[in-house]
């Protein structure tokens, strides 16, 4: 019978914001978000360990990545096949290290399992976080940094070979959904009031309504993902959604094409 931990990817790569605004690498099993939730599994337990050695940008140097990626593939090892653990994801935060999220039936059973393989690891284990998460909530919110970083990544790279240069000003529309036209006017006067703003508007047939904050910024990774972060935060108190961002690109024949990503889809 094939195991959680038997199940090989493919694995999702992004930088995206945390929530206390550090950028971060985060690196999950998109293969196990429809075996994990609800598996026997419930259990999030998570380990982070300092970086034996960090750069002037506060990441692992050379040899302590491939210090960790032996760690990881010692863990990895030791897990194989079991049915009681498995590696769900890993975040990077630079200066504080890099996290273990696992999902297992025991605590004490994983860590009495980690201990023999992480002791050779040079860098300090903080304390282990551990709790029942049945739905698999944690995993969720790393996927979601996973996917929305590497999308953005993806996307960066795409205005770049059409002449953007990622780091210079330009226009970016992020897009906002709301239950009701009542909701995104309050959210406008309360929380989004020093934005530019279009909307709210109707989507047809989905009795959602949208606002578009319009907005002066750099389309690099991390101004994307500090956005992003700051404008889910804001609409998540209204029972909204933050639905992605587009920017203007002129083609070769004047015209101008957006390109960006829709969680959902655009008005």
């Amino acid at each position: 019978m094939k195991t959680l931990s038997d199940i090989p990817g493919p694995w999702s790569i992004g930088a995206d914001a945390a929530d206390d605004g550090s950028i971060s690498i985060y690196r999950v099993n998109t293969g196990l978000r429809h075996e994990g939730p609800g598996s026997h599994c419930s259990i999030a337990v998570r380990v982070t360990f300092e970086f034996e050695a960090i750069d002037n940008e506060g990441m692992p140097t050379s040899s302590a990545s491939e210090s960790l990626k032996g760690l990881e593939e010692r863990i990895n090892g030791v897990l194989s096949g079991t049915e009681d653990a498995v590696l769900v994801g890993l975040v990077t935060t630079p200066d504080l290290g890099r996290m273990f999220c696992f999902y297992t039936t025991d605590t004490h059973q994983l860590i009495d399992t980690l201990s023999g393989v992480t002791r050779p690891y040079q860098g300090k284990a903080k304390p282990v976080l551990s709790g029942e998460d049945t739905g698999w909530f944690i995993y969720g919110e790393i996927l979601e940094h996973a996917m929305s970083g590497e999308a953005d990544i993806h996307l960066v790279k795409r205005l770049h070979l059409r002449g953007v240069e990622p780091a210079l000003e330009r226009t970016v529309e992020h897009v906002l959904l709301f239950p009701s036209s009542e909701v995104a006017k309050s959210a406008l006067a309360e929380r989004l009031g020093a934005f530019s703003s279009r909307g709210p508007i109707e989507l047809e047939g989905d009795d959602v309504w949208s606002v578009t904050i319009i907005a002066r910024q750099s389309v690099q990774f991390a101004e994307l993902a500090d956005w992003r972060r700051h404008l889910k935060s804001v609409v998540a108190d209204y029972g909204g959604s933050y639905d992605g961002w587009r920017t203007p690109v002129e083609t070769g024949t004047g015209e101008v094409q957006w390109i960006g990503r829709s969680y959902r889809r655009r008005p």
